[in-house]
């Protein structure tokens, strides 16, 4: 669970009749676990061809984001093709956004290595219409990441659907035990999730730490679908191994 940890806040910006006409957004790249080059996109519940445009800079110099011709984007709208939703991405390699140091096998996730400052991508969507906050619903929307430059391999959040571009004869396989007939994603057997996310501050594992040793209650958090432990992530006696916490230096 420290693979990518980002930081993202959203604000929707409605008319004099309360519909959503804009979505402002800041993302953030915090940490970047392991060595994978791995992508980061976000898909909103509403139809691509509903938004106009989806602009997407660096805070840090101002620039565009560039990504790779591996990532097929519409250049009139910012969105990527071939999606029936509306999906922008953000990252087709997060060691762009957050370059390693050099000397650890990830960025800001090894004890004693440097501290690389993130930089933050400033995002502006504007509908095509104005759209009801029933339709366009709530941050973070539907978030992924895309493992090592495989854009058809997606990881979501638990229970949300793929986007159009994943290949879904991976589903099953392995320790997954998603299943699409009954609205299942993204979970282990046990009901793990191969991603989480919460409006509170998360204080993710050191290189290599399970999170289940990092944060003690997560697994019955899991396991139970969020019954029990609810505050799993909160710095609270009984609830870490601090030792395998990271702390930035």
């Amino acid at each position: 669970m420290n693979d990518m940890v980002i930081d993202c806040n959203f604000n929707q910006i409605s008319n004099a009749s309360n519909k959503i006409v804009e979505i402002d957004g800041q993302v953030s790249l915090r940490a970047m676990g392991a060595g994978l080059k791995n992508g980061f996109g976000i898909q909103l519940p509403v139809l691509a061809s509903q938004v106009l445009k989806c602009d997407v800079k660096s805070k840090r110099t101002g620039l565009p984001l560039t990504l790779s011709n591996a990532i097929n984007i519409d250049p009139s709208t910012g969105l990527e093709r071939n999606q029936d939703k509306a999906v922008f991405i953000l990252a087709d390699n997060g060691f762009n956004l957050l370059p390693s140091p050099g000397n650890s096998t990830g960025v800001n996730t090894t004890p004693g290595i440097p501290w690389v400052n993130p930089d933050t991508l400033l995002i502006t969507i504007t509908l095509r219409t104005p759209l009801a906050l029933s339709t366009v619903g709530y941050a973070p929307y539907n978030p992924f990441i895309f493992v090592d430059g495989i854009r058809s391999h997606e990881i979501h959040l638990p229970d949300q659907a793929p986007t159009n571009l994943a290949v879904l004869s991976l589903f099953g396989t392995g320790n997954d035990d998603s299943n699409p007939a009954i609205g299942r994603y993204y979970r282990l057997k046990n009901n793990m999730p191969w991603a989480v996310s919460f409006a509170d501050h998360y204080d993710y594992p050191i290189e290599k730490a399970d999170i289940i040793n990092a944060h003690l209650h997560f697994a019955e958090w899991a396991i139970s679908s969020g019954t029990t432990f609810k505050d799993w992530y909160l710095n609270k006696a009984g609830y870490r191994n601090n030792a395998l916490i990271y702390r930035k230096p």
